[in-house]
C-alpha cells in the first residue's frame, strides 16, 4: 500500500486537485481536496520571499556584542596634568579613545536595532509561496490526526515512513497540526531534522527550514482560515 500511495503522489501532484491522505502506518485511506489558493500559487515574485526571510532573521538577532565609550569606562575624573608648560601634548582624561584602557570610538552598543517591519501582507504571501512551492515539488503529505505516544521511538518510526515517501535524503520534516499536541512535541523534541508547528503559528522560515511538509487534514481548513480570511483587514492577497 505504501508503494501504491507513492505512486498516487507522482500521479497527481499535492495543490493540482487532489492528494491521497495517509494513515499513520503510510497507507493511503482517501483523498483530500487542495485549496488551489494556498498550495497552487504562481504569482509571488521570488522577491517579497527574500525580503521576508531577511527581515525575520534581522528581527531575531541579539545585540551581544558592546563597548564603553569615554563616559562609560571607570575612572578618568582627573586631568592627567596641568594644559600648559610640560611640553606634553594637552589631556583632559586617560580614558580618552586615544589611550590605552580607554573608550572606544565608534564601537558597538546596546542600543543598535537590526528589526524590520514586515508588512503582514508580505508575510503571507511569502508562506503561500513556499507552500506551493513545496506541493509543487511533491513534498506534501496529508495525514490523519497525528496520535502518539511520547517516546522518541515512535516520532522516529514515524518520519521514517514519510521520509522514504519523499526521498531519501530531502530534509527534515515539518508536522503540522490542527491544535495543541503535547504528546507529538515531546516525542519529537530529540530529533534534529523534524519540528512540529500549529498551522496558526509556524513561519516561512519553518517551511524553508524543513525540505517536507506534512499536515493533519483537520489542519487543511484552519490552514485556509488562518491565510485567507485576512484580505478584508489586510488588503487582497489573491
Amino acid at each position: 500500500m505504501a508503494a501504491k500511495a507513492k505512486k498516487i503522489i507522482a500521479a497527481k501532484p499535492a495543490g493540482k486537485g487532489r492528494t491521497a491522505v495517509y494513515s499513520l502506518s503510510g497507507e493511503s485511506v482517501g483523498v483530500v481536496d487542495l485549496n488551489p489558493e494556498i498550495f497552487s500559487r504562481t504569482d509571488v515574485n521570488p522577491a517579497v520571499v527574500h525580503q521576508v526571510v531577511n527581515s525575520m532573521l534581522a528581527n531575531s538577532r541579539n545585540t551581544v556584542a558592546a563597548t564603553k565609550d569615554r563616559g562609560q569606562v571607570r575612572g578618568g575624573g582627573k586631568k592627567p596634568w596641568k594644559q600648559k608648560g610640560t611640553g606634553r601634548a594637552r589631556a583632559g582624561s586617560i580614558r580618552s579613545p586615544l589611550w590605552r584602557g580607554g573608550g572606544v570610538t565608534f564601537g558597538p552598543t546596546p542600543k543598535r536595532n537590526f528589526s524590520r517591519k514586515i508588512n503582514k501582507r508580505d508575510r503571507k504571501l511569502a508562506l503561500l509561496a513556499m507552500l506551493s512551492a513545496r506541493a509543487a515539488e511533491s513534498k506534501l503529505a496529508v495525514t490523519e490526526k497525528i496520535e502518539l505516544e511520547p517516546k522518541t521511538k515512535n516520532a522516529v518510526e514515524l518520519t521514517n515512513r514519510f521520509s522514504k515517501q519523499f526521498g531519501e535524503g530531502s530534509g527534515g520534516i515539518l508536522l503540522l497540526t490542527a491544535g495543541k499536541n503535547d504528546n507529538l512535541v515531546r516525542a519529537v523534541r530529540n530529533l534534529p531534522k523534524a519540528t512540529v508547528r500549529q498551522v496558526s503559528d509556524f513561519s516561512v522560515l519553518d517551511v524553508l527550514r524543513n525540505g517536507n511538509i506534512v499536515i493533519e487534514k483537520d489542519a487543511l481548513s484552519k490552514l485556509a482560515q488562518t491565510i485567507l480570511t485576512s484580505r478584508k483587514r489586510h488588503g487582497n492577497i489573491g
